[in-house]
């Protein structure tokens, strides 16, 4: 509601291998407070990144399968928006354990033919957000958050390919 992009048709003409977003591009974003779209395909696919005021209320942390709040302090080296690479895993729980993705599609169920189509956001191997799914666990916001990043999905079909169900 407070964001429009507008992209020529021509804007990006094939899939974008990886998108970098630095941790100066975050530190901008946190400083203006203005939202920013990046473009990942010409099928109208985006990621919109914002900054959102957290007062340390857990009940307004959207529930939402395309749009995540991640804890600003603990993403703030940057990210990379890709599709998946051999070796990538995540954090799934508080104890620090990683699971492989590849066991993570085979535990969901997630169809071969899906998992090359699939964005996530990742620093190195470790991913942070595999879109449509979950975030790492050491992404959350807690009680100890001070500024959170809303990272929001917006698909080219109402989210046709992120939908593995």
């Amino acid at each position: 509601f407070d964001t429009i992009c507008i992209l020529l048709d021509d804007a990006v003409e094939e899939e974008q291998e990886c998108i970098e977003i630095s941790a100066e591009e975050l530190q901008e974003l946190v400083e203006e407070g203005e939202a920013r779209c990046y473009p990942l395909s010409c099928k109208g696919e985006s990621l919109k990144l914002k900054k959102v005021f957290y007062e340390g209320d857990f009940s307004k942390i959207p529930k939402k399968e395309y749009t995540k709040w991640m804890d600003y302090d603990k993403i703030k080296s940057g990210f990379c928006i890709r599709k998946r690479e051999n070796g990538d895993f995540f954090i799934s729980d508080g104890k620090g354990h990683h699971k492989k993705l590849k066991s993570y599609f085979i535990d969901e169920k997630i169809p071969l033919d899906k998992r090359n189509k699939l964005w996530l956001l990742a620093q190195d191997s470790l991913v942070l957000w595999l879109v449509g799914g979950r975030i790492s666990e050491h992404l959350k916001v807690t009680e100890e958050t001070k500024t959170v990043i809303e990272i929001q999905y917006i698909g080219g079909k109402e989210n046709e390919l992120c939908r593995w169900t």
